[in-house]
């Protein structure tokens, strides 16, 4: 459709989605090309995505679940710089960058992962702490999935440690 109306924007927007539908059914490599093809469109605009910042967080995604530890890295070290040099530091935008960040990290075995974790915990939680009704502040902590994966890691990074017995 974004091609019959003739709109690049429109179909960079499209493939993005395409890319996190095609990750989410498994197919790994049409979400890589789908990503890629945003991530063209994107580097033409320069002004509009000048890091490739929309399609880091599920390229760090993509590649964990392809055992690509070394690329999700390659990929969150460009996040982390940016949120590094961000004035104020992360933002509500940033959850998602934020997990990817922690996720790779995590899984590298990098000290700072606990510090994104956190970033997007605090973050997730600012914005969950505006709905005055506990039922719609449940329903945004736990319905949306990637509030649902911050959170299990949010909780498995401060799980108490209970000692072993004898």
């Amino acid at each position: 459709m974004a091609r019959t109306v003739g709109d690049p924007a429109v179909e960079a927007y499209c493939e993005l989605a395409i890319g996190r539908c095609q990750e989410a059914l498994g197919d790994l490599d049409a979400a890589r090309a789908a990503f890629d093809a945003h991530d063209a469109w994107a580097n033409r605009q320069r002004d509009n995505d000048p890091a490739g910042l929309a399609t880091m967080p599920p390229r760090v995604h993509l590649a964990l679940a392809q055992d690509r530890i070394d690329e999700a890295s390659a990929v969150a070290a460009g996040m982390v710089a940016w949120l590094d040099a961000k004035p104020g530091g992360p933002g509500a935008a940033d959850i998602a960058r934020c997990y990817a960040c922690h996720s790779a990290l995590a899984a590298a075995g990098a000290p700072r992962a606990d510090e994104f974790i956190g970033h997007a915990w605090r973050l997730m939680s600012q914005q969950a702490d505006r709905f005055d009704d506990a039922a719609q502040r449940k329903a945004f902590l736990d319905n949306v999935p990637g509030h649902r994966e911050v959170r299990a890691a949010w909780e498995a990074r401060n799980a108490p440690v209970i000692p072993r017995a004898g």
